[in-house]
């Protein structure tokens, strides 16, 4: 369990040396088990339909297609990242899903994980619907990879914020992500197939969302029979992480028709 160095107001480490150590407060990742299950559930029946990469099963299942959200289809967006396109594609994305969903719903709550692994892979899709090429018109796009993105800013946000309360850990922690995002941006730019709009998208979404959902903590301090004892209590207020998840869904329907007005004009140079 993580947890975070502190010590009494107005007392030295050698005073309290059995409280210099309070436990980070953590929810159980329930809704990463679950999106887990859904998943794979789709893929199995992707699989029992013989389309793991057919446009034949893939489309009528919800994947997205520029086009066809263009003309009203806007709840490709959302069923695009329940599928996936082979194989490998479901296997990485699961096990990114278990390795890195598991911490960050532990870290914000199942409440706030939800919102805002949903809406970084609507944004991934959005930003592919409105950065797309006129070629991707009716290329196929799926897989959970946006939403993964969105948690992976996400855990940048909650060390940043919390930095100074961590030290070195936190520290730490940003480092190996900034390399670890670092590495993903170079391998996706650099590999044929990989659709880096929609990366990008969830991981922006998922890192402005989270600066704000994200906990604040503060050490408060109680009495007790052994005396003082710290507990992390989180301060974040509760209004503007609801403005935050307002504004975003404005900025989703605003960019869907955005993205109406743009295919519009492009669709008859597609004929």
């Amino acid at each position: 369990m993580t947890e975070v160095e502190v010590l009494p107001p107005e007392a030295s480490q050698e005073q309290h040396p059995q409280e210099r150590r309070s436990p980070v407060p953590l929810a159980r990742p329930i809704v990463t088990y679950v999106l887990l299950g859904i998943i794979t559930l789709v893929f199995v029946i992707e699989v029992a339909l013989g389309g793991l990469a057919s446009t034949r099963i893939l489309v009528p299942m919800g994947a997205q297609i520029n086009l066809l959200v263009s003309q009203g289809e806007h709840w490709r967006l959302f069923t695009a990242m329940f599928l996936h396109i082979g194989v490998t594609h479901f296997l990485f994305n699961a096990w990114a899903l278990y390795s890195l969903g598991r911490d960050i719903e532990s870290f914000y709550g199942s409440l706030r994980f939800i919102v805002i692994y949903v809406l970084s892979g609507l944004f991934g899709g959005l930003a592919y619907y409105l950065l797309g090429a006129p070629q991707t018109a009716v290329v196929i796009s799926a897989g959970a990879s946006g939403a993964i993105f969105g948690i992976i800013g996400a855990e940048l946000a909650f060390w940043l914020r919390n930095r100074l309360l961590f030290g070195d850990f936190g520290k730490q922690r940003l480092m190996n992500l900034g390399i670890l995002v670092g590495i993903n941006v170079v391998f996706g730019f650099s590999t044929p197939g990989i659709n880096n709009m929609a990366h990008m998208g969830g991981l922006a979404a998922g890192f402005v969302l989270a600066l704000v959902l994200t906990p604040r903590y503060e050490v408060t301090w109680t009495w007790g029979e052994s005396g003082q004892t710290p507990r992390l209590a989180d301060r974040n207020p509760v209004w503007p992480q609801v403005a935050i998840v307002i504004a975003a869904v404005a900025l989703l329907i605003a960019g869907l028709s955005w993205g109406e007005q743009r295919w519009a004009a492009i669709e008859p140079f597609l004929r």
